[in-house]
């Protein structure tokens, strides 16, 4: 299956016209990784967004010994990473690292932008559809934080 046929069936992508999705298709790439291999590392320039066709990846924010890193989120297939660039983001705000042999479409984030910018009807749905993406992800580490959090003794 060609990657303008993949991206046409995903909802995120339902807004765009053909023309548009064409487009957008001839600046992606599929890309494959191993398992454990860095995708894209915390604050690297944010080029493009992902979607994982096959595989999970695992978005990790660094701490502050290089020896440990946290799991913020596991993306699976049909989700959509590395979302920044669309937020307005110049830099990935965590690592993306290939939990098993995934398979993704890699998108020119400056040609999606400016396919949306042209279009705005198109731009407001994506845009509101990335936000509820991120904000899900913010309310789940949130979570996680205040679980971890919920267990270290407090002393008076």
């Amino acid at each position: 299956m060609s990657i303008q046929q993949t991206l046409r069936g995903y909802d995120l992508f339902r807004p765009l016209s053909d023309e548009e999705i064409e487009r957008v298709s001839s600046h992606a790439t599929m890309r494959s990784f191993k398992a454990g291999e860095t995708i894209y590392r915390h604050d690297d320039r944010a080029t493009h967004l992902m979607l994982v066709i096959e595989g999970a990846v695992h978005m990790m924010l660094p701490a502050m010994s290089k020896d440990f890193r946290l799991l913020i989120s596991r993306v699976s297939r049909g989700e959509l990473f590395g979302i920044a660039p669309l937020l307005g983001g110049e830099r990935y705000t965590a690592a993306a690292v290939a939990v098993e042999p995934t398979t993704m479409i890699a998108i020119d984030a400056s040609v999606m932008l400016d396919t949306l910018q042209k279009n705005p009807k198109a731009g407001l749905e994506v845009t509101r559809e990335v936000a509820k993406l991120y904000m899900t992800r913010y309310t789940e580490v949130m979570r996680s934080m205040q679980a971890m959090v919920s267990h270290i003794p407090l002393s008076r």
